[in-house]
């Protein structure tokens, strides 16, 4: 009886501690924060199949685990493929040249406060400014700045960094869900 009851005990600490034990930041899933649309433009849009992308200013994620950096984001790479995904999913990426050029920049990635222990890990906001600019009058056609939210009740006892890569991924989705609904209605 005892040794099962220390089997338990045992059993028990192990589960707890492997729920915190972590390699550390992992980067914002591309595939997570891809927003996928229900309806596309038709061929009648001006953007249609016509806008390419451009990002500046989105962070690596951090492997340092002191440092306020050290949360989950889309670094430009990613942040580019994620939002010509979403775009390509509306009928909104060009398939070669394109006439419209969206830039994205990176204002605000909310990193004040996302050390481990604080509430951080259930809420997030991501702000982007986007100009689209058509290539050839050079005329702005949309200028905006977008901020997308995530506000979740992450498990208790969860793996930290995990938590922070699902909200991560929340606020980036609903930021780009915003952006696709706005060129959408241009």
């Amino acid at each position: 009886m005892k040794n099962s009851i220390k089997m338990l005990i045992a059993g028990v600490s192990l589960a707890v501690l492997s729920g915190c034990a972590s390699v550390g930041p992992q980067p914002t899933g591309n595939e997570e924060s891809t927003y996928y649309t229900s309806s596309g433009v038709s061929q009648n849009h001006e953007l249609f199949e016509n806008v390419s992308v451009e990002t500046h200013e989105f962070l690596e994620t951090s492997k340092n685990h002191l440092s306020s950096k050290s949360t989950a984001n889309l670094n430009n790479e990613n942040a580019k493929k994620v939002i010509e995904t979403s775009l390509d999913e509306a009928n909104l990426l060009a398939r070669g040249e394109s006439r419209y050029l969206l830039t994205a920049r990176l204002v605000d990635a909310d990193l004040a406060g996302v050390i481990i222990g604080t509430n951080r890990n259930e809420k997030r906001s991501i702000t982007i400014e986007y100009n689209l600019v058509d290539l050839f009058d050079q005329g702005s056609l949309y200028d905006n700045v977008i901020t997308g939210n995530a506000d979740r009740n992450a498990p208790f006892m969860a793996n930290a960094w995990t938590q922070q890569k699902i909200t991560s991924e929340i606020a980036y989705k609903d930021n780009f869900r915003q952006l696709i609904e706005d060129l959408k209605d241009l």
